[in-house]
């Protein structure tokens, strides 16, 4: 009876593994020939989310703040003089009115950043790492990646769905929700270390943002193992292991 069972598992696996990967093929054909309409999403994507960050909001204009928009793009542009982004000092820069302290990197390749996170800034690495650390984002091209593995994801739920019945891809949710949580903590660290890669190549000190990240930006504490739990249903990790992460890179 066991074995009946196993050789039926194993014949339905061999039949939905050709069935998805029939579909990759398909899908990365038509992204490649830009049958996919990505562009179309990354100009959709960015003004939803600029509509969500303005929202009762005011976009400062530059000459509003000519010293920090003067600081803003020499930074940038020491950024780029120190790596081997030839865009780094061309990318559009939005400044939000809003004590948030945050930035965001949009796909149509602007930076969002708030008067609250360079209210905390206090020296230029503070600043260069995380200007460094949003063209991180764009530079890996993570909103692409993003749309990719969600289109597998769900592409794998409905094909367990019509495969193994409803049931299946109900279970499947929560386990592709995680690792979508995953994939999205791994882009924070891999923008962190292309931030580490240009605050060194431009000669800041790395070790300054390390420290902006643990003291400035984050007041919460680190309780392991109870926040590594939590951080399971994050898309960001949590801040000092970014941090500490820095530090011990070379």
């Amino acid at each position: 009876m066991l074995r009946k069972k196993l050789l039926w598992c194993r014949d339905r696996i061999k039949k939905s593994s050709k069935v998805v990967g029939l579909g990759l093929v398909i899908f990365a054909l038509a992204f490649r020939l830009e049958l996919y309409p990505y562009n179309e999403m990354k100009k959709h994507a960015s003004d939803v989310s600029i509509a969500a960050i303005t929202e009762g909001r005011t976009i400062i204009p530059s000459a509003s703040l000519p010293y920090v928009s003067s600081v803003i793009d020499d930074t940038l542009l020491r950024l780029r003089l120190g790596s081997s982004l030839e865009n780094v000092g061309e990318t559009p820069i939005i400044i939000v009115d809003t004590h948030d302290v945050n930035a965001y990197a949009l796909p149509d390749g602007r930076i969002v950043v708030t008067l609250g996170i360079l209210a905390k800034v206090k020296k230029l690495p503070h600043l260069a790492g995380i200007l460094g650390h949003e063209m991180g984002h764009l530079e890996n091209k993570d909103f692409r990646d993003q749309v990719v593995l969600q289109s597998v994801l769900i592409a794998v739920c409905l094909l367990a769905a019509f495969k193994f019945g409803i049931l299946m891809g109900l279970a499947l949710t929560p386990i592709v929700y995680l690792i979508n949580r995953l994939f999205q903590r791994q882009c924070e660290y891999r923008a962190d270390d292309k931030a580490v890669e240009m605050l060194v190549g431009a000669g800041y000190n790395k070790s300054d943002f390390a420290t902006f990240l643990g003291t400035r930006i984050s007041q919460e504490s680190y309780i392991p193992p109870l926040d590594d739990i939590r951080e399971l249903s994050r898309s960001h990790p949590v801040v000092y292991k970014r941090a500490l992460r820095i530090l011990s890179t070379r």
